[in-house]
């Protein structure tokens, strides 16, 4: 199985007490996520982007706040990009 989603454009925003972007996050899927040009706020938690084993997350040119964490990921084998982006968070893990 596969998926997509994609977050482009200006002025984009997805705000919440936890925001989480999930593409194909089971075993065996290759999920794609773009984000790119938006605003992401987890207002009360934590801002996740993430695709599952062998998925791809780009996210760039964006503005990330949360509270607790803000976090783009891929599981194993997975391709993560982030770039040009503005995060505020006190714990940070973007496609490492």
């Amino acid at each position: 199985m596969s998926g997509l989603v994609e977050l482009s454009g200006p002025g984009g925003v997805l705000q919440g007490a936890t925001v989480a972007v999930r593409a194909s996050t089971g075993a065996g899927q290759l999920g794609t996520l773009n984000v790119g040009l938006n605003t992401i706020r987890a207002t009360a938690g934590a801002a996740t982007i993430e695709a599952g084993p062998m998925g791809s997350v780009t996210v760039k040119e964006s503005t990330i706040s949360a509270t607790t964490l803000a976090r783009a990921s891929t599981g194993l084998g997975g391709v993560c990009v982030a770039e040009l982006n503005a995060i505020t968070a006190p714990s940070q893990s973007m496609c490492v």
